[in-house]
């Protein structure tokens, strides 16, 4: 029973601890965490612990991963009795790594002071969200610090120590604050066997001045920064964001481009007479075609940022003649139109969606060809320096990208100020926002145009160059 509860309480706190449609309350993610701490210090063998963690990672992870089923159904056109199960598996992946965790606090259970232990643990934490972000091609979706993008004050500490420095330092704070509660809790935890020895007494002053100075820590730091607002220094600029609620089923077919693509002009005139925008930001492939050949519909994007001096950023399938197969790569492009309508530069999408945006390698088999109908065949990109605008140095990141902390830090590192990412939205759940801004906070919301939305809408905001 006390098993069972432990994991209720572990994946309703990731699933509510997250966006959801019902509520997100980011504290209770840390719920998630504490309970694989408890699954682990009371399971009998290792063995036990590993499978508790795990099924308590394969609840919560599918629960808030629930979302994948869908555009499998809509789109990989799989009835709902094969598409849920691809949201479980992947949700099953995830856990995984729930599981070796309860395993470690397991195997720590005898062998580590409460203090030590959760030094321990928060470290243990730290390299399996690496490991998560960088094994078979990485999926660091649901990382413990993107929980808590809703409060900015309590996600700038990334800045120092990166989004999985974060996640282990809240762990951390987790074993400590339980290890204050009950410093000798043991094979029968959550049962608390307190005892009066003054190491007992120790390790729980230790825990409570550990879990204090690290939560009241990233507070304050927090407040700190963003007390400080925006740079005074460099000029003003604005960004308008256009978000053109273009169905996914819809935006491929020819017929309905020339509709696109002056759904988007549309939206963009009314967003510069609105506001005078510094650049306008499309989406990821809000442009169904080859921008960089089209005769009709290219120039007119072109002639729209020269008769309003404005620079578009454009999302739009490109390619390169190449001595492949095929005869040239494909990449997920986001082109850069200049005030005058010339180029500026582009940034091809480095991190793709494997079985989305390419087939991963040994699955391109004949055997196979029936299952991967529909997944692209894009190519990474190589270049990922920053889009230069006059002053500004634009830092992209395309949609499933933003789940990548080390992407945008590395943005950042290359001189990009600001970043800005654009997203097919429909595909990414509703938190992959949340995702971008965790990876390199910043005391405001980095420009994020997304294609789906309620109604067809432009948006600005402003910042400092």
């Amino acid at each position: 029973m006390r098993n069972a509860l432990c994991i209720l309480l572990g994946a309703a706190g990731l699933w509510l601890g997250f966006p959801n449609p019902v509520a997100h309350l980011p504290l209770l993610a840390l719920a998630y965490p504490l309970a694989l701490l408890l699954l682990g210090l009371g399971a009998t063998g290792r063995w036990s612990a590993f499978r508790l963690g795990w099924l308590t990672g394969i609840a919560g992870s599918s629960a808030c991963l629930y979302w994948l089923a869908l555009p499998v159904h809509e789109y990989g056109q799989l009835p709902w009795v094969l598409a849920v199960p691809c949201g479980v598996a992947i949700g099953a992946y995830v856990g995984l790594y729930g599981g070796l965790f309860c395993l470690v606090a397991r195997l720590t259970r005898d062998r580590l002071a409460p203090f030590r232990r959760g030094l321990f643990l928060g470290c243990a934490w730290l390299l399996l969200e690496m490991l998560r972000g960088v094994f078979l091609t990485g999926f660091p979706w649901l990382t413990l610090s993107a929980a808590f993008v809703p409060w900015p004050v309590a996600i700038q500490g990334v800045a120092v120590v990166g989004a999985y420095g974060l996640s282990g330092l809240l762990v951390a704070v987790v074993c400590w604050t339980m290890g204050a509660i009950a410093p000798e809790c043991g094979p029968r935890c959550p049962g608390v066997r307190r005892s009066v020895s003054p190491s007992s007494l120790a390790q729980t002053l230790a825990c409570a001045l550990g879990a204090s100075l690290v939560a009241f820590g990233l507070v304050g730091y927090g407040a700190y920064i963003l007390s400080r607002g925006l740079p005074k220094d460099g000029e003003a600029f604005r960004v308008a964001l256009v978000q053109g609620n273009i169905e996914q089923d819809q935006k491929w077919e020819p017929a309905f481009q020339r509709a696109t693509v002056e759904r988007y002009l549309s939206l963009s005139k009314d967003a510069v007479a609105a506001g005078h925008p510094d650049l306008v930001v499309w989406p990821e492939t809000a442009m169904p075609f080859y921008f960089q050949e089209h005769k009709e519909f290219g120039p007119a994007i072109r002639a729209f940022a020269a008769a309003n001096r404005t620079p578009v950023l454009v999302g739009t399938p490109g390619y390169v003649n190449a001595p492949v197969k095929r005869g040239f790569l494909l990449y997920n492009r986001a082109m850069l139109v200049d005030a005058a309508g010339g180029d500026a530069g582009h940034y091809d999408k480095e991190h793709l969606v494997p079985f989305g945006e390419y087939a991963p390698p040994g699955l391109d088999m004949p055997f196979l060809e029936t299952l991967m109908q529909g997944v692209g065949d894009f190519t990474p990109g190589v270049s990922v320096a920053p889009l230069r605008l006059g002053n500004l140095a634009l830092g992209i990141l395309i949609c499933y990208e933003t789940i990548f902390p080390e992407l945008a830090q590395q943005r950042v590192a290359d001189g990009a100020r600001p970043r800005s990412s654009t997203c097919n939205c429909r595909r990414c759940g509703p938190w992959s926002r949340a995702a971008t801004c965790c990876a390199a906070p910043i005391p405001a919301f980095p420009p994020s145009s997304t294609r789906t939305g309620a109604s067809p809408n432009a948006a600005a905001c402003s910042g400092r160059r």
